[in-house]
Protein backbone atom coordinates (compact mmCIF):
# COMPACT_ATOMS: atom_id res chain seq x y z
CA UNK A 1 0.00 0.00 0.00
CA UNK A 2 1.28 3.46 -0.90
CA UNK A 3 1.34 6.55 1.30
CA UNK A 4 -1.11 8.23 -1.05
CA UNK A 5 -3.49 5.28 -0.78
CA UNK A 6 -3.28 5.37 3.03
CA UNK A 7 -3.99 9.11 3.14
CA UNK A 8 -6.93 8.79 0.74
CA UNK A 9 -8.35 5.93 2.80
CA UNK A 10 -7.96 7.97 5.99
CA UNK A 11 -10.27 10.63 4.62
CA UNK A 12 -12.93 7.94 4.13
CA UNK A 13 -12.24 6.75 7.69
CA UNK A 14 -12.82 10.26 9.06
CA UNK A 15 -15.95 10.70 6.94
CA UNK A 16 -17.41 7.46 8.33
CA UNK A 17 -16.70 8.52 11.88
CA UNK A 18 -18.33 11.91 11.20
CA UNK A 19 -21.41 10.27 9.65
CA UNK A 20 -22.01 8.20 12.78
CA UNK A 21 -21.27 11.21 14.99
CA UNK A 22 -23.90 13.23 13.15
CA UNK A 23 -26.43 10.59 14.21
CA UNK A 24 -25.19 10.76 17.81
CA UNK A 25 -22.90 7.71 17.88
CA UNK A 26 -19.22 8.33 18.67
CA UNK A 27 -17.32 5.30 17.31
CA UNK A 28 -14.00 5.99 19.01
CA UNK A 29 -15.55 6.94 22.35
CA UNK A 30 -17.67 3.77 22.41
CA UNK A 31 -14.56 1.66 21.76
CA UNK A 32 -12.77 3.38 24.63
CA UNK A 33 -15.73 2.68 26.92
CA UNK A 34 -15.63 -1.01 26.04
CA UNK A 35 -11.92 -1.27 26.77
CA UNK A 36 -12.28 0.71 30.00
CA UNK A 37 -14.91 -1.75 31.25
CA UNK A 38 -12.77 -4.77 30.31
CA UNK A 39 -9.37 -3.49 31.45
CA UNK A 40 -6.79 -4.50 32.35
CA UNK A 41 -6.09 -6.88 29.49
CA UNK A 42 -3.15 -9.23 29.80
CA UNK A 43 -1.46 -11.74 27.53
CA UNK A 44 -2.28 -12.77 23.98
CA UNK A 45 -5.30 -11.01 22.43
CA UNK A 46 -7.52 -12.18 19.57
CA UNK A 47 -10.04 -9.85 17.95
CA UNK A 48 -12.92 -11.51 16.09
CA UNK A 49 -14.27 -9.32 13.31
CA UNK A 50 -11.68 -6.74 12.25
CA UNK A 51 -14.15 -4.73 10.18
CA UNK A 52 -12.53 -1.40 9.33
CA UNK A 53 -10.27 -1.59 12.36
CA UNK A 54 -11.95 0.69 14.90
CA UNK A 55 -11.41 -1.70 17.83
CA UNK A 56 -8.05 -2.80 16.42
CA UNK A 57 -6.81 0.78 16.51
CA UNK A 58 -8.23 1.39 20.00
CA UNK A 59 -6.34 -1.65 21.33
CA UNK A 60 -3.09 -0.84 19.52
CA UNK A 61 -3.20 2.77 20.70
CA UNK A 62 -3.24 1.47 24.27
CA UNK A 63 -0.05 -0.42 23.59
CA UNK A 64 -1.54 -3.88 23.16
CA UNK A 65 -0.26 -6.36 20.59
CA UNK A 66 -3.02 -8.45 19.04
CA UNK A 67 -4.13 -10.82 16.32
CA UNK A 68 -7.24 -9.70 14.44
CA UNK A 69 -9.35 -11.96 12.22
CA UNK A 70 -11.97 -11.28 9.57
CA UNK A 71 -13.47 -13.29 6.75
CA UNK A 72 -13.35 -10.33 4.34
CA UNK A 73 -10.02 -9.60 2.68
CA UNK A 74 -11.37 -6.27 1.39
CA UNK A 75 -12.45 -5.05 4.83
CA UNK A 76 -9.23 -6.16 6.42
CA UNK A 77 -7.14 -4.38 3.79
CA UNK A 78 -9.01 -1.17 4.62
CA UNK A 79 -8.40 -1.85 8.32
CA UNK A 80 -4.71 -2.40 7.63
CA UNK A 81 -4.51 1.01 5.94
CA UNK A 82 -6.31 2.60 8.89
CA UNK A 83 -3.85 1.00 11.30
CA UNK A 84 -0.92 2.02 9.08
CA UNK A 85 -2.00 5.66 9.14
CA UNK A 86 -1.48 5.73 12.91
CA UNK A 87 1.85 3.90 12.66
CA UNK A 88 0.61 0.87 14.59
CA UNK A 89 1.18 -1.99 12.11
CA UNK A 90 3.93 -3.52 14.26
CA UNK A 91 1.36 -4.20 16.99
CA UNK A 92 -1.18 -6.04 14.84
CA UNK A 93 -1.17 -9.43 13.11
CA UNK A 94 -3.91 -9.67 10.46
CA UNK A 95 -5.53 -13.03 9.67
CA UNK A 96 -8.26 -14.06 7.23
CA UNK A 97 -10.45 -16.82 8.59
CA UNK A 98 -13.85 -18.30 9.36
CA UNK A 99 -15.34 -17.36 12.74
CA UNK A 100 -17.04 -20.78 12.88
CA UNK A 101 -13.74 -22.65 12.45
CA UNK A 102 -10.91 -20.65 13.98
CA UNK A 103 -7.49 -21.73 12.74
CA UNK A 104 -5.87 -21.76 16.18
CA UNK A 105 -5.14 -24.59 18.58
CA UNK A 106 -7.08 -24.88 21.83
CA UNK A 107 -6.14 -22.41 24.55
CA UNK A 108 -4.12 -20.02 22.38
CA UNK A 109 -5.36 -16.68 23.74
CA UNK A 110 -5.78 -14.94 27.09
CA UNK A 111 -8.34 -12.48 25.74
CA UNK A 112 -10.87 -12.84 22.91
CA UNK A 113 -12.74 -9.67 21.98
CA UNK A 114 -15.60 -9.26 19.52
CA UNK A 115 -17.25 -5.88 18.93
CA UNK A 116 -20.31 -5.23 16.72
CA UNK A 117 -19.76 -8.49 14.84
CA UNK A 118 -21.98 -11.19 16.34
CA UNK A 119 -25.16 -9.66 14.90
CA UNK A 120 -23.77 -10.22 11.39
CA UNK A 121 -23.42 -13.99 11.91
CA UNK A 122 -26.04 -16.58 11.05
CA UNK A 123 -24.84 -18.89 13.83
CA UNK A 124 -23.16 -16.71 16.48
CA UNK A 125 -23.37 -19.48 19.10
CA UNK A 126 -21.02 -21.60 17.00
CA UNK A 127 -18.64 -18.65 16.89
CA UNK A 128 -18.90 -18.37 20.68
CA UNK A 129 -18.08 -22.05 20.95
CA UNK A 130 -14.92 -21.45 18.89
CA UNK A 131 -13.98 -18.43 21.01
CA UNK A 132 -14.35 -20.55 24.11
CA UNK A 133 -12.16 -23.27 22.57
CA UNK A 134 -9.23 -20.97 21.76
CA UNK A 135 -9.45 -19.19 25.13
CA UNK A 136 -7.08 -20.23 27.90
CA UNK A 137 -8.72 -21.59 31.11
CA UNK A 138 -8.14 -18.33 32.99
CA UNK A 139 -8.87 -16.12 29.98
CA UNK A 140 -11.58 -13.54 29.35
CA UNK A 141 -14.18 -13.04 26.63
CA UNK A 142 -15.22 -9.48 25.78
CA UNK A 143 -18.37 -9.20 23.69
CA UNK A 144 -20.09 -6.00 22.63
CA UNK A 145 -22.85 -5.08 20.23
CA UNK A 146 -25.55 -2.49 19.71
CA UNK A 147 -28.56 -1.97 21.95
CA UNK A 148 -31.97 -1.73 20.29
CA UNK A 149 -31.50 2.04 20.07
CA UNK A 150 -28.07 1.45 18.59
CA UNK A 151 -29.44 -0.93 15.97
CA UNK A 152 -32.15 1.58 15.10
CA UNK A 153 -29.47 4.22 14.53
CA UNK A 154 -27.35 1.91 12.35
CA UNK A 155 -30.40 0.91 10.31
CA UNK A 156 -31.14 4.60 9.64
CA UNK A 157 -27.55 5.17 8.48
CA UNK A 158 -27.66 2.16 6.16
CA UNK A 159 -31.06 3.21 4.81
CA UNK A 160 -29.65 6.67 4.05
CA UNK A 161 -27.05 4.90 1.89
CA UNK A 162 -29.64 2.74 0.15
CA UNK A 163 -28.66 -0.39 2.06
CA UNK A 164 -30.35 -2.79 4.48
CA UNK A 165 -28.69 -3.71 7.77
CA UNK A 166 -29.53 -7.33 8.56
CA UNK A 167 -28.94 -8.92 11.95
CA UNK A 168 -29.22 -12.28 13.67
CA UNK A 169 -32.22 -13.35 15.74
CA UNK A 170 -29.95 -14.12 18.70
CA UNK A 171 -29.60 -11.71 21.62
CA UNK A 172 -27.07 -11.06 24.36
CA UNK A 173 -29.49 -12.86 26.67
CA UNK A 174 -28.97 -15.99 24.55
CA UNK A 175 -25.18 -15.54 24.71
CA UNK A 176 -25.32 -15.15 28.49
CA UNK A 177 -27.36 -18.36 28.81
CA UNK A 178 -24.90 -20.26 26.64
CA UNK A 179 -21.83 -19.04 28.52
CA UNK A 180 -23.38 -19.69 31.93
CA UNK A 181 -24.21 -23.21 30.82
CA UNK A 182 -20.52 -23.52 30.00
CA UNK A 183 -19.62 -22.39 33.51
CA UNK A 184 -18.64 -18.81 32.75
CA UNK A 185 -19.18 -15.91 35.09
CA UNK A 186 -20.91 -13.23 33.04
CA UNK A 187 -21.10 -9.50 33.69
CA UNK A 188 -23.08 -7.13 31.50
CA UNK A 189 -23.04 -3.35 31.13
CA UNK A 190 -25.11 -1.10 28.90
CA UNK A 191 -25.26 2.51 27.84
CA UNK A 192 -27.52 4.15 25.29
CA UNK A 193 -26.06 2.50 22.19
CA UNK A 194 -23.82 -0.35 23.32
CA UNK A 195 -24.05 -3.56 25.37
CA UNK A 196 -20.80 -4.90 26.82
CA UNK A 197 -20.36 -8.40 28.24
CA UNK A 198 -17.28 -9.77 29.96
CA UNK A 199 -17.10 -13.48 30.71
CA UNK A 200 -14.54 -15.63 32.48
CA UNK A 201 -14.53 -19.15 33.86
CA UNK A 202 -16.44 -19.40 37.14
CA UNK A 203 -14.79 -21.08 40.12
CA UNK A 204 -17.81 -23.27 40.81
CA UNK A 205 -20.42 -24.78 38.54
CA UNK A 206 -23.56 -22.80 37.77
CA UNK A 207 -26.77 -24.25 39.14
CA UNK A 208 -29.20 -25.39 36.44
CA UNK A 209 -32.09 -23.78 38.27
CA UNK A 210 -30.96 -20.28 37.23
CA UNK A 211 -30.90 -21.21 33.56
CA UNK A 212 -34.29 -20.47 31.90
CA UNK A 213 -34.07 -23.33 29.40
CA UNK A 214 -31.86 -24.88 26.76
CA UNK A 215 -33.88 -23.73 23.76
CA UNK A 216 -30.77 -22.07 22.44
CA UNK A 217 -29.26 -25.48 21.62
CA UNK A 218 -32.31 -26.45 19.58
CA UNK A 219 -32.22 -23.13 17.73
CA UNK A 220 -28.58 -23.59 16.80
CA UNK A 221 -29.03 -27.16 15.63
CA UNK A 222 -31.97 -26.13 13.47
CA UNK A 223 -29.96 -23.34 11.82
CA UNK A 224 -29.33 -23.38 8.08
CA UNK A 225 -25.62 -23.99 8.61
CA UNK A 226 -24.76 -27.68 8.32
CA UNK A 227 -22.27 -28.80 10.94
CA UNK A 228 -20.18 -31.94 10.86
CA UNK A 229 -21.07 -34.64 13.38
CA UNK A 230 -17.79 -33.96 15.13
CA UNK A 231 -18.67 -30.27 15.47
CA UNK A 232 -22.16 -31.16 16.72
CA UNK A 233 -20.72 -33.43 19.40
CA UNK A 234 -18.20 -30.79 20.42
CA UNK A 235 -20.91 -28.15 20.69
CA UNK A 236 -23.22 -30.33 22.82
CA UNK A 237 -20.51 -31.53 25.22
Amino acid sequence: MSKQEILKNHQKYLSRIKLYRDYGYYIERERELILDLASPLNGDILEIGTGYGYTTIALARRGYHLTTLDISEESQYIAKMNVAYYGLLDRVTFRIGDTNALDFVDGTFDVVICVNTLHHLRTPIICLSEMRRVLRPDGMLILSDFTEEGFSLVEKIHASEGEVHNRTKYTFGDYAIYLRLKNFKVEMHQNRFQIVMTASKAISAVSDNIIPDKTIYKQVMESEVTLSEEKRRQYLQ
